[in-house]
C-alpha cells in the first residue's frame, strides 16, 4: 500500500482482510515488487502501470486524482530566479518527475538539469535552483515556503482535465473478481470515513496539522475512474511517450466486469 496521506481513503480497511496480505511501501517499490512477481496488486501511478501495461489489469472506477490545486506536487524555487538551471527530486516519484519534466517543457520552455537527492527543503534549495516535493513532503510545506508553482494547477491548466496520482493494477491471474470487488469496497469504505481516516492520520501530522486541516486535504481529492481521469492518464501518457519516456503509448487494460460468487480462494499480496 501506497505511504502517501492522500491515498488512505483507497486502503481503508483491508488490513483487517483476512484475504489480504497488505504491504506499506513507497510507489517506487511497489512497481519493482509487481514487476517482479513479488505482489500480485498493487497502487501504481500512471508511468508505473505503462511501463509493464501487458501484464496488468486496472481495478475499475478506483483511482486518486486531482481536479483542484491539492499541494500535493509542487514545484519550490530559490528566490529571485529568472530561469531553472537545476532541479531536485526523489527518484521514488516516477510520474511526478516526468510531469515536472513535460510541465517545464511544455508550459515554459524550460530543460532543467534533474538531480536526485533525498533532504529537507532547505537542503534541496542549497544543492539546487528549485526542488520538487510530492504527497506528504509537499503537503508539509504547504504553508511555510510561498515561492512554488503547484503541478496540479499547471496540468489543469494545460489540458482541462484532472491529474491522476494513481490505481489499482491487478494481474488477471492472480486476483479474482471477488477480490477486486473487494479493493472496490475497501475505497467505499474510505470515502465514508475520511473523518476518521483524518483523525487516525493526524498524530503522524500533529506538529503542523489538525485533524480538520488533513480532513480539508483529504477532501480535495478525487478517488474515482471516470471517463475524464481515464483521457487525462491518456494525455499523460501520449506526452510522456512524446517526451521519450516512454517506447509506446499504452492501452488501458481493465479487469473484466464481471459477478463472481465464489469464495475468495487465494491470499494475494497487495502494496
Amino acid at each position: 500500500m501506497n505511504t502517501e496521506l492522500y491515498c488512505s481513503p483507497v486502503f481503508f480497511g483491508l488490513s483487517d482482510e483476512p484475504e489480504f496480505e497488505c504491504i506499506i511501501d513507497l510507489v517506487v517499490k511497489n512497481a519493482i515488487k509487481m514487476r517482479g512477481h513479488g505482489l500480485d496488486a498493487a497502487f501504481l501511478s500512471p508511468i508505473d502501470y505503462a511501463r509493464e501495461s501487458s501484464d496488468y489489469c486496472i481495478v475499475p472506477n478506483v483511482a486518486v486524482s486531482s481536479w483542484t490545486p491539492t499541494d500535493s506536487i509542487v514545484l519550490h524555487f530559490k528566490e529571485g530566479l529568472h530561469t531553472v538551471k537545476t532541479l531536485v527530486v526523489s527518484l521514488s516519484s516516477t510520474s511526478e518527475v516526468v510531469l515536472a519534466s513535460i510541465l517545464l517543457s511544455e508550459r515554459f520552455d524550460l530543460r532543467p538539469k534533474f538531480i536526485p537527492l533525498v533532504g529537507s527543503l532547505e537542503q534541496m534549495l542549497k544543492s539546487a535552483d528549485a526542488a520538487l516535493l510530492v504527497g506528504n513532503a509537499a503537503l508539509e510545506q504547504s504553508d511555510s515556503h510561498r515561492n512554488k508553482l503547484d503541478l496540479v494547477e499547471e496540468w489543469l491548466d494545460m489540458t482541462d482535465l484532472p491529474y491522476v496520482h494513481g490505481f489499482w493494477c491487478v494481474r488477471e491471474s492472480t486476483m479474482s473478481a471477488g477480490h477486486v470487488a473487494a479493493l472496490c469496497h475497501a475505497c467505499e469504505r474510505g470515502l465514508a470515513s475520511l473523518e476518521a481516516i483524518a483523525q487516525a492520520q493526524s498524530p503522524n501530522h500533529s506538529r503542523i496539522f489538525p485533524p480538520d486541516r488533513l480532513l480539508q486535504y483529504l477532501e480535495s481529492f478525487s478517488f474515482t475512474l471516470t471517463d475524464e481521469e481515464q483521457e487525462s492518464v491518456m494525455e499523460f501518457l501520449k506526452y510522456a511517450y512524446y517526451h521519450g519516456v516512454v517506447p509506446d503509448i499504452a492501452d488501458l487494460n481493465f479487469y473484466p466486469d464481471e459477478t463472481e460468487d465464489d469464495a475468495l480462494h487465494a491470499r494475494p499480496s497487495l502494496n
